[in-house]
This record gives structure tokens, C-alpha cells and sequence, in this order.
């Protein structure tokens, strides 16, 4: 999750693994740090730290506090809701790319049939 939100490959500055930079960012307050700076600034910054949250949830050191896949995907969706005023202030040539981008993060969270 970390490296979708952050646009970012698990390791950062050659060094720091991306759950570090990651923790560092949010220690400071600064989630327009860690987001993918290709999305701008147009996202719903409460969502961002939301999902943030979430996702360092994820990567908890202790298992048993880490939350399971089923609430995981409750939270995510609960969060896409939240994004599309934010979406549609954008112009209508950006309409295709926000549907794309809706019905991808819609597959990705939905299982897969065996």
C-alpha cells in the first residue's frame, strides 16, 4: 500500500526503506510529503492521512495489532467515497482518467474467482 500512496519503490533514497521514510513523513505532519506528488494535490487530504494510517497499520512490527485483509478493504472502500468530490472539481478531460482509476482500484480490492 505504502508504495501506491507514495508513488515510490520500497526502498527511498537508496538507503531507507519505504515504512521508515514513511514514519518519518507522518511524524512530521507532513502527508503532502508522502503522497504521489503526480496526484498534484488533488486528493482529499483527511483520506490520505486515513489511508496512510492504514497502511503503516499494515506494516505494524507486532502481527497480532496488524488489521486483517477483510477490514483493510472495509476501510478502502469506506475512503473511496470520500475522494470523488474531490474528483470532480477537476476538468471534464480529466473525467476518463478518474473512471479508469475507479473501476482499477474497484478490481483491485475485489477477489479474484479460482
Amino acid at each position: 500500500m505504502l508504495v501506491v500512496i507514495t508513488g515510490r519503490t520500497t526502498v527511498v533514497e537508496e538507503t531507507t526503506h519505504i515504512t521508515q521514510w514513511v514514519r518519518e513523513k507522518v511524524g512530521n505532519g507532513d502527508i503532502r510529503g508522502i503522497v504521489d506528488p503526480r496526484l498534484e494535490g488533488n486528493y482529499n487530504v483527511n483520506v490520505a492521512w486515513r489511508v496512510v494510517e492504514l497502511a503503516m497499520a499494515c506494516v505494524s512490527t507486532n502481527s497480532s495489532t496488524r488489521p486483517n485483509m477483510n477490514y483493510v478493504v472495509r476501510e478502502l472502500k469506506e475512503c473511496l467515497p470520500q475522494t470523488v468530490p474531490q474528483q470532480r472539481r477537476r476538468s471534464s478531460n480529466d473525467a476518463a482518467g478518474i473512471a479508469l482509476t475507479t473501476s482499477n482500484m474497484r478490481s483491485v480490492f475485489r477477489p479474484n474467482t479460482r
